[in-house]
């Protein structure tokens, strides 16, 4: 099996249309998630799981600094959205 870590997702972002508070607190976990689990074989990647829409400000930024963050930490392992 192969296991893709969901990043938190408060979905405080939906009444205020801010994911500034989303992103700063996502870029510690992702840290945290791959140090702690990252030298597990099953550990496949990433999974994105913040819901956007048009109101979203600096919803494409956002999700671009998160998912790149991934591949950094985890060394190019594959980051995986919805649309």
């Amino acid at each position: 099996m192969v296991f893709y870590f969901g990043i938190y997702n408060s979905g405080k972002y939906w009444d205020t249309g801010d994911m500034r508070h989303e992103i700063d607190m996502n870029l510690h976990v992702i840290e945290e998630v791959y140090k702690a689990y990252g030298h597990y074989k099953s550990f496949g990647g990433w999974y994105l799981s913040l819901e956007l829409s048009r109101k979203t400000k600096g919803a494409i930024s956002s999700i671009s600094k998160l998912g790149k963050q991934c591949k950094v930490i985890s060394n190019g392992l594959p980051v995986l959205i919805s649309p």
